[in-house]
């Protein structure tokens, strides 16, 4: 699933892998994501 909608994300996924400017910039797992390391990795290639 692709969305910008994180609660939706959170609820419905077991697995994310972020991206950023089209490159994969992480990969979590639902055990250890959140709301802030997801958008941390989302934005750190924007520092």
């Amino acid at each position: 699933m692709i969305s910008s909608e994180l609660p939706e994300l959170m609820a419905m996924s077991d697995h994310f892998i972020i991206m950023a400017e089209g490159r994969v910039v992480g990969e979590l797992d639902k055990s250890e994501a959140t709301d802030s390391k997801i958008m941390e990795m989302a934005v750190s290639t924007f520092k």
